[in-house]
Formats: structure tokens, sequence, C-alpha cells
């Protein structure tokens, strides 16, 4: 089996100093497109499909307001003359307390799921940055930021469709150099198997000062 990713960048930005290239911030998306086929009668491998996935996610800086992340999948099996169950696209459970990142997974999924076929999700989060907890007499001197955030996922061939919305407060620590963000989040979910539920999580972001971002 081979798998291949494309990533474009629509008007990279960059600069060039002392001859080496620097690539900065850019306010549009990044696109990419995997493709993932597997080949019969190769060292006597049996699988035979091709699989296809387009997403997109972009990093918005909305200056005092905050920043934004969203990031957009779908993807399809475009030939599955010998697909194995192994190789089908899955999407995890999630943790009952802790909340995993919400830029590549649901909240609220209770049930792992499996496609042959095709899927759509889409998630979301924005951090406030204590853009309204910091007017705020007294509470401003917590250092507690906002955030919301929500995701979707769509799976045709299990009739599958949920939809999640949170919010949360976190708060800034930092362990020697790094800095780490520890938060508390509401979340509400619905889907059209079960009715919808709340559920209080836990999680930690920690910040990459390589990257100069942070993990979500």
């Amino acid at each position: 089996m081979t798998e291949v990713e494309i990533a474009y960048y629509f008007q990279q930005r960059y600069i060039i100093k002392k001859g080496k290239k620097y690539i900065t911030s850019n306010k549009w998306p990044r696109l990419s497109l995997l493709y993932r086929k597997g080949y019969p009668n190769v060292f006597q491998a049996q699988s035979d499909f091709d699989y296809l996935e387009l997403g997109v996610h972009d990093r918005i800086d909305l200056k005092g307001l905050g920043q934004s992340e969203a990031k957009l999948v779908a993807g399809s099996f475009l030939k599955k003359t010998d697909l194995r169950l192994i190789e089908n696209r899955f999407f995890r459970t999630s943790d009952r307390w802790f909340f995993s990142n919400p830029v590549t997974s649901l909240q609220m999924l209770d049930t792992a799921l499996n496609t042959s076929n095709s899927f759509l999700q889409a998630n979301f989060i924005h951090h406030f940055n204590g853009f309204f907890l910091n007017k705020i007499w007294g509470i401003n001197k917590l250092g507690l930021e906002e955030t919301i955030g929500g995701g979707l996922l769509m799976v045709p061939e299990s009739n599958f469709n949920q939809i999640e919305f949170y919010v949360g407060l976190e708060r800034m620590f930092r362990i020697r150099k790094q800095l780490f963000k520890v938060g508390f989040y509401a979340v509400a979910s619905d889907n059209n198997f079960e009715s919808a539920a709340i559920r209080y999580k836990f999680g930690i972001n920690f910040y990459d000062s390589f990257r100069k971002k942070w993990d979500y």
C-alpha cells in the first residue's frame, strides 16, 4: 500500500534572510489531497482499493478578538475490489473525561465507527484570549480565557450524523520554559441515534515554541 499527500498554501508568504527562506504567517487556508492505494499481487499482497481524501485547514487571527482554527475533511473510497476491514476509514470513540484535540476529533462520539464508502467531518475552535472576562472587575485577575467551538461528523454508510458544541474556560501556566493551558469544558452533543446530552471535560493544551503555535 502507498500513501501520498500533497498540500498547497494559497499565496504563501515568506522572507529571505542570508540566503535562507523563512515561511511567515498566511491568511489563506491550507488545501490538502491524500491518496491511498492498495496493490494486489505485490509481495503476495491482496488488497486492491483506491481512497481519496480532501482537506481544508485554516488558522485565523482576529487580533483582539482572538484566534480561530477550523478543519474540514471529506473522503471516499473510489475503488474497493478487495478492501479489508482494517483498511476502512476509522473514527475512534471519544475519551469520557479528557478533552482531545478539537481540530481533529469529536468530543462525544460514544461509538467507534468505520466506513468503506464516504464521510464528512468538520471541526472548529475559537480562543477569545480573555476578551470578555478581562473586562469584568475581579475576574480579570484570575487570568481566565474563554473558548468556544464545535464539530460535525456524517457517515452515510452507517446513517450516522452527529453535531456538537462546546464552551470552555482555560488558564495558562508555565513550568520552566514550557507553556501550557489547562481547560474545563462543557460539551453538548446530538446525533440521530441518541438523545442530546451534555458532558464536562478537562484538557491540556501545549505550546510548541519551535513552531510558535498551540496544539489547538
